[in-house]
């Protein structure tokens, strides 16, 4: 899933022997036995789910016929819990439908469409199914089906429902160890490589500094979503406050609390290296988090690059907006960076909009069209129709 680039700097060992010492030092956060990262629920509380679904826990691999390489714990962890390897149906619906020959086809806007009405179709189908096993006092179903609907959500409209999410942590789940158990999947265990995306965007998310080697680890994958939310993560990770900051000024970026976490002058090094090389990619998705990072970690060396960043030719454009000859063009770069630069007191103008005509052709002139650049991005992947606009995304047709 990630390879490492061939080019290794003079840097390499020092950066390992960084990355082996915040691993080594979160390795004392395990007792008992317990998993490196606990999610949102207590020790008692995983320790519960670890009681529920022991029997699905110990057949996980028998269950789904794998004879391929060994499966990481993580992964058994998510295979149970998400019911891959013991329920994958509930009254004939697929809990993650989505297919891959679906997502992998190529096919006009109107088939394209037609996919994201099966999905919110289908999303309804689950949640309504989740909602019964909850009433009905089926706990494990009602964990298996919000997992479901937190990884396979269908259209963005209802992408921001956070009820199944806030159900299946306030139930003991470890939401990032699912999400790792899926990132580490291989590449033959399609059921799981198929949310490879979705899981790294939540993971992104919920980035805590227990996560930081393996996000680390994910900036230097070859896959253009897959780096871009691991510097998206990084920044989660770097957030500093600043005694000047907008009011609300985060939620105009980033759609989860942030916490200001005490980092070691070495792990905020290695974090900030990251994300400096992201913003040199020839690639917009990961320049615009690398853009949103660095206005997170707020450092003022970060201004310059910043407003570089600002200028970024790269624009993204719709189709036809239906019953008018307008479109949407957007600038995902410059948007996240102007964001970015209100903390520093920099105040530009709105970019993008609807347009036509003239206008448009206006609007467009002296920018790069990256609508089409699907450029290290899977097929495969059903969550690619879900890509979040706050974060420099859109629609990937």
């Amino acid at each position: 899933m990630i390879s490492i680039p061939r080019a290794f700097s003079r840097s390499l060992i020092y950066t390992l022997v960084l990355i082996s010492a915040i691993y080594f030092q979160s390795l004392t956060l395990i007792s008992n036995g317990e998993p490196l990262l606990q999610g949102s629920g207590t020790i008692g509380a995983s320790r519960e789910i670890s009681l529920l679904f022991d029997d699905e826990l110990q057949q996980v691999q028998k269950k789904i016929k794998w004879h391929g390489e060994r499966l990481t714990e993580d992964t058994v962890y998510a295979a149970a819990l998400t019911g891959q390897s013991w329920y994958t149906e509930w009254e004939s619906h697929r809990l993650f439908s989505l297919t891959s020959e679906k997502a992998g086809k190529k096919g006009d806007l109107n088939k394209f469409d037609q996919i994201l009405r099966d999905a919110e179709t289908d999303y309804q189908i689950r949640h309504s199914a989740w909602q019964t096993a909850k009433r009905s006092g089926r706990r494990k179903e009602a964990i298996v089906l919000g997992l479901s609907l937190i990884f396979a959500s269908g259209d963005e409209s209802i992408r921001h429902d956070s009820s199944p999410l806030q159900f299946v942590a306030a139930s003991g789940v470890d939401v990032e160890r699912v999400c790792l158990g899926i990132l580490q999947a291989p590449e033959g265990l399609k059921g799981f490589v198929n949310f490879w995306y979705s899981a790294a965007n939540l993971l992104s998310l919920r980035a805590n500094p227990r996560l930081l080697p393996y996000l680390l680890h994910l900036a230097n994958s070859d896959d253009t979503f897959l780096r871009s939310r691991a510097i998206l993560g990084l920044g989660v990770v770097g957030y500093q406050s600043r005694p000047a900051d907008p009011p609300d000024w985060a939620r105009s970026i980033i759609s989860v609390p942030l916490h200001e976490y005490g980092l070691s002058v070495g792990e905020r090094k290695l974090l900030t290296k990251a994300i400096l090389e992201a913003a040199r990619s020839d690639r917009h998705l990961i320049r615009a988090s690398a853009s949103t990072a660095l206005a997170l970690v707020a450092e003022d060396e970060s201004m310059p690059l910043l407003q570089k960043l600002a200028k970024d030719r790269a624009y993204i454009l719709s189709s036809e907006i239906a019953g008018t000859r307008a479109r949407r063009i957007s600038f995902p770069v410059r948007s996240a960076s102007m964001i970015g630069l209100e903390r520093f007191s920099v105040i530009s103008n709105t970019i993008g909009g609807e347009y036509s005509g003239k206008a448009l052709e206006s609007a467009k002139r002296g920018g790069q069209d990256v609508s089409n650049d699907h450029h290290n991005l899977r097929k495969d992947s059903d969550s690619i129709l879900c890509l979040e606009n706050s974060q420099g995304m859109e629609y990937a047709k």
